[in-house]
C-alpha cells in the first residue's frame, strides 16, 4: 500500500517544528551560575544569532523545497512512490521555512511594536535633529 505524500509532509514538517522549538527553548535559557544581567545579555546574543541564523535556513530550506517540487511536478509520467515520498519531504521542507521565517518575523514585528519607557512612543526621544541644543 502507497503512503500519500501528506503524512511524509507532517511527518517532516512536526519533526523540522519540534526541533526548531526544542533549540529556541534551550538558546532562550538563562545561565543559573552567573549575574542576572550578565546572563540576560548573553542570552539576548544568543537569541539574536538564532534567529537570524534561522531565517537563513529557513530561506534556503524554502528554496529547496520549491525547486524540488517544481521539478518533479514538471516531470512526466506516472508518479512512482518514490517521487510521491520525495514531493511530500520537499514540500514539508518548504512549509517549515515558511513556518520558521513567519515565526522569527513576528516576533521581529512584537519587538518593535512595544513602546519605550514612556509608554508612547515607539523610538528614543533623543534623535539629533529633534534635540535642543543650547549654548
Amino acid at each position: 500500500m502507497a503512503t500519500s505524500p501528506l503524512v511524509y509532509t507532517i511527518v517532516l514538517l512536526s519533526s523540522l517544528g519540534m526541533a526548531w522549538l526544542v533549540l529556541r527553548e534551550k538558546v532562550a535559557r538563562l545561565d543559573a551560575d552567573i549575574a542576572y544581567h550578565v546572563a540576560a545579555a548573553q542570552r539576548d546574543q544568543r537569541k539574536a544569532r538564532f534567529y537570524g541564523q534561522s531565517v537563513w535556513y529557513a530561506i534556503m530550506a524554502t528554496a529547496l523545497g520549491l525547486i524540488v517540487t517544481s521539478v518533479i511536478a514538471t516531470s512526466g509520467g506516472k508518479a512512482s512512490p518514490i517521487s510521491q515520498m520525495c514531493a511530500g519531504l520537499a514540500y514539508g521542507l518548504g512549509l517549515w521555512g515558511l513556518m520558521v521565517m513567519s515565526s522569527v518575523w513576528s516576533q521581529v514585528g512584537k519587538r518593535a511594536s512595544m513602546t519605550n519607557s514612556d509608554g508612547k512612543s515607539l523610538i528614543p526621544e533623543n534623535i539629533p535633529s529633534q534635540r535642543d541644543d543650547r549654548k
